[in-house]
Parts: C-alpha cells; sequence; structure tokens
C-alpha cells in the first residue's frame, strides 16, 4: 500500500513542478513524513532532492521543446551560483537539529504563502530579459534553501522571478525548473557520502536495500514513476491557464502543507 501512497505522491509532484514551477517538497517531504514516521528528516530531503532532479530535468527537455528554456548564459550562471549555494546548505545541514528544519520548512511555506497569494497579476506577456546578476543572487538563494529543507529550491525561485526579476508570467516555470536542476543536483552529492544507520527505523529489506549513503533510491523511483506520468500535463497548462487561477491554487497548496507541518 506503500507503494500506491508514493506513486500518487509522484504524480502530485509531477504536475506541480511543471505548472506551477515549484519543486514539490512541499508534498513530498510531508507525505514521507506521514508514511514512514521513524525516519530521520536528514534521510527525506535527499529523497525529495533526488525526485525534484529528475522532474526537473525532464521539465526542461519539455520547455526547450516548446521554445521556452532560457539561455545559455543563463544555464551556467545557474549552474554556478547553485554550486555554491547547495554545497554551503548541504553542509550546514548535518549541523542543524531535525525539529529546527520542521520549523524552518513550516515557516518558508507559511512566508511563501503570503508572498504568493498576494503577488500581483503583473508581467503576463512582455519582452524576455536575463539581468544575470538578479538571476545568481536568485540561484544561490534558491539553492541554499534547497540543499537545507529538501524543498528543491521553486519555493524561493518562483516568488523572486515574479517580484525581483519580473519575468514574464510564462517563463517563470521554465527558469524555474532550469535552476533548480541544478540546485538539486549540487545538494544531493554530499548525502550520498554520508552513511546512514537504518537500524530502528521500522523499514523493511526492499526499502532499506534502497539506501546509498541518506539518499534511498527506492523511493525516488518510485515516486518518479508517478511523477513522469504527470509532467507533460502540467507544461501544457502552463501556458494555457490564467496568472489568477494559478495563484490562488499554489497559495492553497503552500498553506495546506505550512498547517499540516506545524500541527505536526
Amino acid at each position: 500500500m506503500e507503494v500506491v501512497y508514493l506513486i500518487c505522491t509522484g504524480l502530485s509532484v509531477g504536475f506541480i513542478s511543471s505548472f506551477f514551477g515549484i519543486g514539490g517538497g512541499v508534498i513530498t517531504i510531508p507525505m514521507l513524513f506521514i508514511l514512514f514516521p521513524n525516519v530521520p528528516v536528514q534521510a527525506f530531503i535527499p529523497v525529495s532532492l533526488g525526485l525534484i532532479f529528475l522532474n526537473s530535468t525532464t521539465n526542461n527537455y519539455h520547455f526547450y521543446k516548446s521554445g521556452l528554456s532560457p539561455s545559455k548564459k543563463t544555464f551556467l550562471n545557474f549552474f554556478i551560483t547553485c554550486l555554491i549555494g547547495a554545497g554551503l546548505g548541504s553542509y550546514i545541514l548535518y549541523l542543524i537539529d531535525s525539529d529546527m528544519i520542521k520549523k524552518v520548512f513550516a515557516s518558508l511555506l507559511v512566508l511563501s504563502f503570503l508572498k504568493t497569494l498576494f503577488s500581483e497579476a503583473e508581467n503576463q506577456v512582455g519582452e524576455l530579459k536575463e539581468p544575470q546578476m538578479l538571476l545568481g543572487m536568485t540561484g544561490f538563494l534558491g539553492s541554499f534553501i534547497s540543499s537545507i529543507t529538501g524543498l528543491g529550491g521553486g519555493i524561493i525561485f518562483v516568488p523572486m522571478l515574479l517580484s525581483l526579476i519580473k519575468l514574464p508570467i510564462i517563463y517563470i516555470s521554465p527558469f524555474s525548473n532550469a535552476a533548480m536542476m541544478f540546485a538539486t543536483l549540487i545538494g544531493i552529492i554530499p548525502h550520498l557520502l554520508n552513511p546512514l544507520e537504518t537500524a530502528g527505523f521500522g523499514l523493511n529489506s526492499f526499502y532499506e536495500e534502497g539506501f546509498v549513503g541518506h539518499v534511498n533510491f527506492v523511493f525516488i523511483i518510485i515516486l518518479y514513476i508517478g511523477s513522469i506520468l504527470s509532467s507533460k500535463l502540467g507544461t501544457r497548462l502552463n501556458t494555457k491557464v490564467e496568472f489568477k487561477t494559478k495563484k490562488y491554487l499554489l497559495s492553497f497548496l503552500l498553506a495546506f502543507f505550512a498547517v499540516r507541518m506545524f500541527l505536526n
């Protein structure tokens, strides 16, 4: 039954990552908390990062085919700034208490909910500009927070791309997915090198054998099977749904999981 829940979680993540431009950690991590309550948060974060990397890579391919991808210069910018931010965040993660990470996670969801809810429907169309310095700041901050919380960075990337860089709405998800691809790839590497003692987690052997360091590839593969089925639908709807509708849907999603995290 857990496999069914994981696949359904993957379906949700695949859609929201391509439609909203957020990584899906807001769904993945709370669901993993519910399904496997004895597993520490440090083991869930790399699962979320691994899934978001696969999702964002798939989404980037779809956006490239649609002619919405960032320039090569922006891709390089994101790679460098995400390398710095994700590396620093992954190092700090293991110095922070697990309960503190949960509180940071829930607080970020609340802030993102408020930011999204009160954002204006500006710049839905217009000329695409790529200010490299601001994009670099976005890459660094998003990847740093991604590595600590497992959110993938989209929670930070999307509001900054909207309000700071003022990208046309149609480009928000493509740019966010480009940054997330680098942030999660770099962020997951240190987790592979950290051994994890799984005794006491209550997992069956099927899941336990999936660990390489702190990264559980069984969880990632099952989740990705679900997500790959829905990511193309989100990419198509990204260009068709009004900004206001997307804003309210995303706000509701963020508020729901923020409440769940605080209650837990």
